[in-house]
C-alpha cells in the first residue's frame, strides 16, 4: 500500500516558489510547490536530486507516469486536498 510506505513533508517560508509539500517513497520523491511547480526524482539513480523527471513532462521518461500518479494520489490523501498537484 503506497500510502503506508511514504513520508510527507511540508515547507512554509511565505514564498510560494519555495513553499509546498513533498512525499517520498523508498525510491522516488515528488515535490508540489504552491506556485504550481512540480518536481519528481528517482532517488535510486539520482540520490542528490539533480535530474527533475517532471521537468520534461510526466511520461517523457518511460515508466515514471505511474510512479508520479501513485505519489500524487498518496499526497492528496495525506493532505486532504484532491486538487494538489496537476
Amino acid at each position: 500500500d503506497a500510502i503506508h510506505d511514504t513520508v510527507l513533508a511540508e515547507r512554509r517560508t511565505g514564498d510560494p516558489a519555495r513553499d509546498g509539500k513533498a512525499i517520498r517513497s523508498l525510491t522516488h520523491k515528488l515535490i508540489c510547490h504552491e506556485d504550481g511547480l512540480v518536481e519528481l526524482y528517482d532517488l535510486q539513480t539520482d540520490p542528490f536530486e539533480t535530474t527533475d523527471l517532471y521537468e520534461d513532462g510526466v511520461g517523457a521518461a518511460a515508466g515514471y507516469e505511474a510512479i508520479y500518479l501513485e505519489l500524487r494520489d498518496a499526497l492528496r490523501v495525506q493532505v486532504g486536498d484532491p486538487t494538489l498537484c496537476p
